[in-house]
């Protein structure tokens, strides 16, 4: 599935069970910027939760490889969408962010429906035009072990930590972070059994929180940039996993600097070997090795006539393409 912006629609492409995928189907939306997707009204079939410019779209599944529009809720322009049972029920409810509206949590039905979506995280008391920017991403994770679902969003200059209730509340807070953060994931970098929280700036740089199972988080490490060179062409997404198969969580980054306008994009990614033990380093495009996660100390970063911080024991080697 792909959320395309430019086009104006959603793609979807269903396996054939032999490692190929069906042609394409489309549905027709505003520009979209993200998708999740659940059984919202019970029925066995995948349905899907669209966080579009004009608000979210509910694409119910027909069972035929297809959707029709279940509902649209106009909440204005959302970007990040997230799918959780946040207060026990075993329905499946939406969480939503904003730049503008910040983080909403509606309540599924079990018919395909939502509550009101009201707003979670942290409203600033200040004034407009010098209200920080509200969540522009969101990632779920239990990070204080209480059985229920919380969530991490990237706002601006700081995290947003909001600790779920079970009934679909939260206590909130907030960590103070440098930089413009507009992407966040949730992932447990040190092997500690706590969520910890990985958030991406709008200059493509990357800033790690280690959870300490309570819901509180370690002082903001920045841990370097996903670009060699600063550029315009900010990375925007990022995600997380096991990528070499030795158990520490791995990070993986679309490297927009290596697209050009006359041939597209080269296929390149940043890659970040996981060490175990937090923090991250600085890799450059590669297909199968890229630097440790570890702790922070002085070290080469990858590039032939630059040094920065980065973690201990950061493995280099040669820029190569993916395939």
């Amino acid at each position: 599935m792909t959320a395309n912006n430019a086009g104006n629609n959603l793609t979807f492409r269903k396996g054939d069970g032999a490692g190929s995928l069906r042609p394409p189907g489309f549905f027709p939306v505003d520009p979209v910027s993200h998708a999740a997707g659940g059984d919202f009204n019970g029925d066995g079939r995948a349905d899907l939760a669209v966080a579009a410019q004009s608000g979210i779209f509910i694409l119910l599944g027909t069972g035929n490889e297809s959707f029709r529009l279940g509902s649209k809720l106009p909440l204005g322009a959302f970007t990040y969408v997230a799918v959780v049972d946040f207060n026990g029920d075993a329905r499946q409810d939406l969480a939503a962010s904003s730049p503008t509206q910040g983080i909403r949590v509606g309540l599924g039905d079990g018919a395909g429906g939502f509550g009101p979506f009201t707003r979670k995280d942290p409203v600033s008391p200040l004034p407009a035009p010098f209200v920080p920017a509200a969540a522009r991403s969101i990632a779920v994770a239990d990070f204080n072990a209480d059985g229920n679902a919380d969530i991490a969003g990237a706002a601006g200059g700081r995290i947003s930590i909001l600790l779920g209730d079970g009934k679909g509340d939260f206590a909130t807070s907030e960590v103070a972070v440098e930089g413009r953060q507009i992407s966040v994931i949730t992932a447990d970098l040190n092997r500690d059994s706590k969520g910890d929280v990985v958030a991406l700036s709008d200059r493509s740089d990357i800033t790690v929180l280690l959870g300490d199972g309570t819901g509180k988080f370690s002082t903001p490490v920045a841990v370097g940039s996903v670009l060699s060179q600063r550029s315009s062409d900010n990375v925007q997404s990022m995600a997380a996993g096991d990528l070499d198969g030795d158990g520490n969580v791995d990070l993986v980054f679309p490297d927009n600097s290596q697209f050009s306008p006359i041939t597209g994009p080269k296929g390149q990614a940043v890659v970040y070997l996981g060490n175990g033990a937090g923090g991250s380093g600085r890799r450059s495009p590669t297909r199968s090795t890229g630097t440790s996660i570890g702790r922070p100390s002085p070290t080469s970063t990858g590039t032939a006539n630059s040094t920065s911080p980065s973690p201990e024991g950061v493995r280099q080697s040669a820029p190569s393409r993916c395939s």
